[in-house]
């Protein structure tokens, strides 16, 4: 059977093999683009080729069906038990539904594109080929245990997985997130990696690791990428499962000798599943100010476990940060400790000196804002723990901070507070940042805020002449510019 124009029947039955060298558009009886019934391929080893293109087809495979032409945009696919279904070696087909009940082959380096649901009961192979899930809507996954080999996130819309997706290949993020939970884990075999994890997409949930190769697991969450890596790993079974949080963890205040603070913003789980002899771990960042990261020197990793002493609180990892990691506002980077860990339990950002990163309270905006007589700062915090004051500094430079507001703090919050103070004694480039300090004394500080101040000009009312002064207020220098009258008047001071 050779289609060379559009099929214009509400779906047909094929025995024979189909060659596609137009394209194939199924039209429901009524003449509409919606069709309401299938077109069923009977009998073996049929092929579909001829370079053609189909849409808005509704296919059940009810024979062995091998596709090895170019196919596109096809509605509903469905194979059916004892038949076989291949797509050959450098073909890409496209469906918007696939549900396999019998045998599913792909070849080489075939590529199945799915936009909607993809439900398999039965047998998939898939080989060295790819299948991508590209739907701009949620999409549901059910792998029916099948092992894949490369799998595309991609269009926007979440995908959800039923069960376990085992993968041996790569795992490429670019628009979308995989949603996993701890029974329905995506499983990166030893060898196999993701590649382009980012803020929009990445594993919103649990990922395994088998294997002894090093590994940076794609997780997030709410939004935010927040990947944490694992090497060192001595055994090829030995097998890890990691969970990123975008929150605090329940003891974020009980930390030990020398941490003095522990992030309040995110934290990972990290479990070894399988084996025993751990692993070196890695923390990332992918911008500083938004991990409240500010001195690199004073970064350590914060590890939740009993110590030897069988006392239960964050303790230091002793660890160092990764050539190139950058702690400045827009910086990014990653931390990893000095010795493999055995025990595993959460892990966070965690600082050493009490006056650097991360911030004990939750601190959503520190901003500033420039009014006719004074400079207005503003902050908001989403929680504050053991939080006893703010105070406000400014300097002309990033290095002579001085203390010029101290604002008391609400203590213990879980909901978003706004604080407000005004400076009236500015320079013409003032620099603020907040320093936070806790009804223990410890203390932390915020990123810095410049305001530049344009030159405020004052002038008289008088015809041809005028005069300036800047800056206003001023704390020490005056600048004064004067123009001469033009009439013959003079201009005095009193």
């Amino acid at each position: 059977m050779t289609i060379s124009a559009a099929v214009e029947q509400n779906g047909f039955t094929a025995s024979g093999n189909i060659t596609v060298s137009g394209t194939w558009e199924q039209y429901a009886s009524d003449g509409s683009s919606s069709p309401t019934a299938y077109s069923y391929l009977h009998g073996a080893n049929k092929t579909i080729s001829g370079g053609g293109i189909y849409t808005n087809v509704w296919l059940h495979f009810k024979g062995s069906t091998t596709f090895s032409g170019i196919v596109n945009s096809g509605e509903i696919e469905k194979t059916y038990v004892g038949k076989v279904f291949s797509i050959a070696d450098g073909i890409t087909y496209k469906t918007n539904y696939f549900e396999n009940q019998s045998t599913s082959n792909l070849v080489g380096s075939s590529i199945m594109e799915v936009s909607g649901d993809f439900l398999n009961s039965s047998t998939f192979n898939m080989n060295t080929s790819n299948v991508k899930f590209t739907g701009t809507s949620p999409q549901n996954i059910t792998t029916g245990m099948a092992t894949f080999y490369n799998v595309n996130i991609e269009g926007g819309g979440a995908k959800t997985l039923q069960d376990e997706m085992f993968l041996t290949g790569t795992a490429t993020f670019t628009d979308g997130d995989l949603i996993t939970a701890s029974d329905k884990l995506l499983v990166f075999s030893s060898g196999s990696f993701s590649s382009g994890a980012n803020d929009n997409s990445h594993v919103d949930g649990p990922c395994k690791k088998i294997g002894n190769t090093d590994f940076i697991f794609p997780l997030g969450d709410q939004g935010e990428l927040r990947e944490l890596g694992i090497s060192a790993i001595t055994d090829a079974w030995d097998g890890f499962i990691s969970e990123a949080f975008k929150a605090k963890h329940v003891s974020v205040t009980n930390v030990g000798a020398p941490l003095t603070n522990v992030s309040e913003l995110y934290y990972w789980d990290l479990d070894q599943s399988v084996g025993s002899n751990g692993a070196k771990v890695e923390l990332f960042w992918d911008l500083s100010s938004e991990d409240g990261i500010d001195d690199c020197g004073d970064l350590t990793i914060a590890h939740y476990f009993v110590s030897p002493s069988l006392t239960e609180k964050w303790w230091e990892e002793p660890s160092t940060t990764v050539t190139g990691a950058d702690c400045s506002a827009s910086g990014s980077g990653s931390i990893k400790t000095d010795n493999v860990i055995t025990q595993f339990s959460p892990f966070g950002f965690g600082s050493k000196s009490g006056g650097a990163n991360p911030l004990p309270t939750e601190l959503l905006i520190f901003k500033g804002t420039i009014q006719q007589q004074y400079n207005a700062l503003e902050w908001v915090t989403a929680s504050e723990i053991n939080s006893d004051y703010f105070e406000l500094q400014s300097a002309a430079d990033v290095g002579t901070f001085e203390t010029i507001a101290i604002v008391d703090a609400a203590g213990n919050s879980n909901t978003n507070i706004t604080y407000n103070s005004n400076d009236y004694n500015y320079y013409e480039n003032t620099y603020y940042r907040l320093k936070q300090v806790d009804f223990d004394g410890a203390y932390s500080y915020s990123n810095v805020v410049l305001l530049e101040r344009a030159r405020v000009e004052l002038t008289p009312q008088m015809p041809g002449s005028g005069l300036s002064f800047y800056p206003n207020p001023t704390r020490s220098e005056l600048n004064i510019n004067f123009q001469a009258a033009t009439d013959g008047r003079s201009l005095r001071s009193p």
